[in-house]
């Protein structure tokens, strides 16, 4: 890879920690003052608050023994309102965005140093319980989670001010004071600034800290992925066009043993999942109903069939719980597991749920061996015959050069028109040719216009006027029984015609007018 492409990368990768971070103004980390989520201000002092949620032996801390500057009611208001909070975003996306936050940096930007910010230091991820009712008694629990410093406060000073602080890692290995030192310390030689050793508890939606953090420290493996570089450097990716893909008329040629899928597809979607197994990266868009949660559970079913691993990320769990409860209809729940549940949030249980997994899988019958061939004979029957019908509905027939399709189409559109019925009896119309059928119908539009007085219905010829009328003369009726001999040769025609089209197409009903054959 070049120097340039490298750069270019590097660059990129820039944007996206600064999109992901979010480092405007009204981002709460950058000034915890413009935080939108309920807050108590606790006046218990940081380094109690700390050894007690995040020292060596963390353990619960009831709010009775917390002093805030909240009043009771007040502060049992927040606490109920932060309990709520925290318990949605743990249910619907799977992490918790409830924490004490020990310390402030209080800072200004040299390009506008009027304006103060005020960013919180230390994240200290915690729980919050309550019991009894009236009233109400709440405990903050620590988390098997680790304690974080602000990331995007990092990121800020770093990159803008060159201004290193101790970063989670080393957190854990110093004391609260020790810390608040090496803070003090980083932030020296910046006139005016100073850290406040506040404490509050209030919710961050921080899930995009961690992915900054990857994108900090995993620069080479996104310079050197195919998929990443492509999307950085916005190329499309060499191996593109050597995937075999099939079309949606190709789709009935692939062999059904190759095929895992457990839900309904239509065409649409096995083009998606053939090229999932073909190993294209792309991006599936649809409203809501159309099959991308059945699409993926497709997906998901042909790679576990082909031996693979498969992660499936969503924000929400209701997103990941649709897709579970698909694969569990197919028995195929042993060979998830779910990390998204708080059931996984702490180490023992995630590793006793993987236990219990593995356990399964090991404890699972070895399938029987069948002949494949033989089972799915009576669909590749099926498949055969029903594309053979689709084929040959639509292949003109000679001497006609007309498909079964136009022609029914033809009687159809008749019908809805409500054209009368005219029973006829043909033969030998295999010999007949369009021009044949194309001369006969000439003839017959000539001799249609005079079905109404023959018919009786009618004794008049009307002209183009409305007011004006010719009455049936000696002159007509001469010349129609001039020309009686072609009248009943037409006739005759039209019978052959229709009765062979019948016997040609098998057709039960009759054909139901004579003056449209040039469009059979």
């Amino acid at each position: 890879m070049s120097i340039s492409d490298t750069a270019a990368i590097q660059e990129k990768i820039k944007i996206w920690k600064k999109r992901l971070a979010g480092d405007s103004n009204s981002n709460p980390l950058i000034d915890f003052r413009k935080n939108q989520k309920p807050v108590v201000d606790i006046l218990t002092t940081s380094s109690l608050l700390y050894k007690n949620l995040a020292g060596d032996e963390p353990s619960s801390f009831p709010f009775s023994e917390i002093r805030s500057k909240q009043s009771d009611t007040d502060r049992i208001k927040l606490l109920d309102e932060l309990s709520k909070g925290a318990k949605s975003s743990l249910e619907e996306k799977g992490f918790n965005s409830l924490f004490l936050v020990l310390g402030t940096l209080t800072w200004f930007d040299p390009e506008k140093p009027q304006e103060k910010y005020v960013s919180p230091i230390l994240l200290v991820p915690v729980r919050l319980e309550k019991k009894g009712r009236k009233p109400p008694e709440f405990t903050l629990y620590p988390t098997d989670e680790d304690i974080s410093v602000n990331f995007i406060l990092i990121n800020k000073l770093r990159e803008e001010f060159n201004i290193m602080l101790p970063e989670g890692d080393r957190v854990q290995k110093l004391s609260y004071e020790n810390f608040i030192d090496a803070v003090r310390g980083a932030i020296a030689k910046q006139p005016d600034w100073q850290i406040e050793e506040t404490a509050h508890i209030t919710l961050f939606q921080d899930a995009k800290a961690a992915m900054i953090q990857d994108l900090e420290q995993n620069q080479q493996k996104i310079a050197n992925h195919l998929i990443l570089r492509g999307l950085a450097l916005k190329r499309t990716p060499d191996n593109l066009n050597k995937l075999a893909i099939p079309l949606e008329q190709e789709l009935d040629q692939i062999n059904p043993s190759l095929i895992y899928q457990i839900c309904d597809a239509d065409s649409s979607q096995q083009v998606v999942i053939e090229a999932a197994k073909a190993g294209l990266s792309c991006v599936v868009q649809g409203p809501p109903g159309t099959g991308k949660s059945q699409t993926i559970v497709n997906i998901i079913a042909e790679l576990i069939g082909k031996n693979k691993k498969v992660l499936l990320v969503a924000e929400k769990q209701t997103a990941l719980q649709v897709v579970f409860q698909r694969l569990k209809e197919s028995k195929l729940e042993d060979a998830c597991l779910n990390l998204h549940h708080q059931g996984t949030t702490k180490t023992k249980d995630f590793f006793n749920e993987l236990d219990q997994t593995i356990t399964e899988l090991l404890q699972r019958s070895e399938p029987k061996q069948l002949n494949w061939d033989t089972f799915f004979k009576p669909l590749r029957d099926c498949r055969e015959i029903l594309n053979n019908h689709a084929v040959n509905l639509h292949k003109p027939e000679q001497p006609l050069n007309k498909s079964a399709f136009d022609l029914y189409g033809e009687i159809l559109r008749l019908k809805r028109e409500k054209i009368p019925v005219l029973e006829f009896n043909l033969s030998n119309l295999q010999d007949w040719s369009e021009t044949r059928l194309w001369n006969a119908k000439n003839l017959l539009e000539q001799l249609g216009k005079f079905e109404a007085i023959f018919r009786g219905r009618q004794k008049t010829i009307w002209s183009n006027s409305p007011l004006q009328s010719q009455s049936w003369s000696s002159e007509i009726n001469k010349d129609l029984r001039t020309n009686l001999d072609n009248l009943s040769r037409g006739i005759k025609l039209a019978q052959d015609t229709v009765v062979s089209l019948r016997q040609l197409l098998k057709i039960k009903e009759p054909l139901q007018s004579l003056c449209d054959l040039d469009k059979l």
